[in-house]
């Protein structure tokens, strides 16, 4: 993606980059793209919930439950995501 080379720090970018990965059925690389999202802003809580779904989906359950509980924007100690 054009836009990750010049601004490889919006988290935005990443998560929407593995969300096209996933179509494409590359789950790995879209989990490594997640984590990239994630590297260059941990409070997308939208970044969390996609990489829980994924891990859900991969049958990752444990890690799935942990992206969940990082992304629920309803804890006190940051964003983290609602499912």
């Amino acid at each position: 993606m054009r836009l990750l080379k010049i601004n490889p720090g919006l988290a935005e970018a990443w998560t929407n980059k593995g969300n096209a990965l996933i179509v494409l059925g590359k789950y790995e690389e879209a989990l490594k793209t997640y984590e990239e999202a994630i590297k260059a802003n941990p409070t997308v809580w939208e970044t969390w919930l996609n990489k829980g779904v994924l891990l859900n989906n991969m049958n990752l359950l444990d890690e799935a439950i942990v992206a969940f509980n990082e992304g629920d924007p309803t804890e006190s100690q940051g964003p983290r995501c609602l499912v």
